[in-house]
């Protein structure tokens, strides 16, 4: 019971700064730290990273949700963006804000997350360029010996340069390295896994920006972390070399693990498990170096350079602070929801027990027979060609056509066109189209092919026009976001919006802050001016 009584009492002293109120003195000593005051202790426990944390959430969400609702695809980049930093950048300042040394700034630790990130980021991309591409576990393996080398290179070179020993730093400095290292996969896989549908698709934005982030808290950054922290802890070169060498085999067996081609619950409790075992081990780390530092954080942390009570703002100023940002968050996951369901006017969610279901809706049921492997009849000649110039290289494309009548609709025929890339070995197909022809009318589709788990799951003609995106469940269910006008079609796919009930928890989420904000300063106010009265009657004594 005691345990439990002070792991409790270990975790209220840690949230106890993250929830004060803090002036400017404070920003001016964490942002300064580093560059005017290099030597001390930091006391302080961390409170900076979660007010970052909210300002980026809700820049992204703004984005997003302007992006949405207007349909303006000009602000698709920068809600990528943001996306891809809005946790990786915060955690690494928690990290740093829990480093107990004053000799590391800000500002280094960014310039440390840009430059080694993009450098383990080359430095991996050229390693997979002259490795082959095997499959499977193979590929696994691949992924977690390439990239854990990558970013370990590149720290420990940083590290090299800083001339430290100090192991807790060097944790710092490889967490860096891996958070940049995990910014720009994070904000490239969001830009490419919603943008490959018809339209750039906000649930699959929001589905990536929630199951990235959260692995960004025990993936890249504590991996090239515990790697680093490894290397700067070599006094005995036995006991070094043991600690180095099998903290890097760790760290690549979590990252091939994490990567294992293992799916459904199976993967996900791999997953996790990798994640609470790179947790674990930081947060040994941490509490190891603390302790040889001396570190003792006795009750709140101790407000620095002379910031007294009296400065602070009242306490239900800060409750008033508090319930705002909550509010912020609330609303923010609100629309966020309301994105990904998609539940706005205009759209609704169609289920599809399997692809045969779905392609059949998708090419309103005409029986189109795509060929995706078929090859360049070069006696046949081409019927087309054109060459593209993209900056200083000259691409020829090339069509062929073939006709076919439909097999069970009369007076309907399906004109197919395969466009291939001509290159030095031969030619590449690149784009089907089909152009159906039915008792004078006329339509038009193109080949799209649907990934799951990572291959080819299956491809269609897109001839309805109302399909905005599709996904493929865990089950191998097909999920497709479609206009309104396409129910009048398929009434039986028809699944309820949610519009009313989000926008409804949202509006009451805004008006019980602004209860709360309206008690708070009034009772604010009504202290100060009791505190007046009594000032005044000691003056008329």
């Amino acid at each position: 019971m005691t345990g439990y009584i002070r792991a409790g009492v270990a975790v209220r002293r840690f949230f106890a700064e993250t929830f004060r109120c803090h002036g400017k003195t404070e920003y001016e000593e964490i942002f300064t730290r580093g560059l005017r005051r290099k030597k001390g202790t930091n006391t302080v426990y961390p409170w900076l990273y979660i007010r970052f944390f909210v300002i980026l959430f809700a820049i992204f969400t703004l984005f997003l949700v302007t992006m949405y609702c207007f349909g303006n695809i000009l602000l698709y980049p920068s809600a990528v963006a943001f996306g891809g930093i809005c946790f990786a950048l915060p955690f690494i300042l928690l990290i740093y804000e829990l480093y107990p040394k004053k000799d590391l700034s800000v500002v280094r630790l960014l310039g440390i997350v840009v430059v080694g990130g993009l450098l383990s980021i080359v430095l991996a991309l050229a390693l997979y360029y002259v490795l082959p591409e095997p499959e499977g576990w193979l590929d696994a393996f691949e992924v977690g010996c390439v990239e854990e080398f990558s970013k370990a290179v590149v720290a420990i070179l940083i590290i090299i340069a800083m001339k430290t020993k100090n192991p807790f730093l060097g944790f710092v400095v490889g967490a860096a390295v891996g958070a940049g290292f995990s910014v720009i996969e994070d904000t490239g896989y969001i830009f490419a896994y919603s943008s490959n549908s018809v339209v750039i698709s906000g649930r699959e934005i929001v589905d990536l920006f929630v199951s990235r982030g959260i692995s960004t808290f025990c993936t890249h950054i504590l991996w090239t972390g515990l790697i680093a922290w490894a290397y700067t802890r070599r006094k005995n070169i036995l006991n070094w070399s043991l600690t180095f060498a099998g903290t890097c085999v760790l760290s690549v067996a979590l990252h091939m693990l994490w990567d294992a081609p293992v799916y459904g619950v199976g993967g996900s409790l791999l997953c996790a498990a990798c994640g609470i075992c790179a947790g674990a081990l930081s947060v040994a780390v941490a509490v190891t170096e603390w302790r040889k530092e001396g570190i003792r954080r006795d009750g709140v942390s101790e407000r620095p350079f002379g910031t007294s009570a009296e400065q602070l703002p009242p306490y239900f100023r800060q409750g008033a602070k508090i319930s705002s940002s909550l509010a912020l968050v609330l609303v923010c996951i609100c629309a966020l929801i309301y994105v990904f369901l998609p539940v706005y006017v205009g759209y609704g969610m169609a289920t599809f027990s399997d692809p045969e279901n779905f392609v059949a809706y998708a090419q309103w049921y005409y029986d189109l027979d795509a060929n995706p492997e078929r090859e360049f009849d070069a006696a046949a000649g081409a019927d087309t060609k054109i060459d593209i110039m993209i900056g200083d290289v000259t691409y020829t494309y090339v069509t062929q056509t073939e006709f076919a009548e439909s097999e069970e609709i009369e007076e309907t025929s399906y004109l197919y066109t395969y466009c291939y890339r001509q290159e030095e070995g031969g030619y590449t197909l690149t784009d089907i189209y089909v152009d159906i022809s039915e008792g004078g009318n006329t339509c038009h589709g193109e080949y799209v092919t649907v990934l799951w788990q990572g291959e080819e799951y299956f491809g269609y003609f897109a001839v309805s026009p109302y399909i905005s995106g599709v996904i493929v469940e865990d089950d191998g269910t097909v999920v497709a976001t479609l206009y309104d006008d396409a129910f009048v079609y398929a009434p039986d796919y028809y699944s309820p919006k949610g519009t009313l009930p989000t926008l409804c928890v949202a509006a009451s989420i805004v008006v019980c802050d602004v209860v709360v904000l309206i008690v708070l300063y009034s009772k604010a106010r009504k202290k100060k001016k009791n505190e007046g009265e009594r000032d005044c009657k000691c003056d008329c004594k």
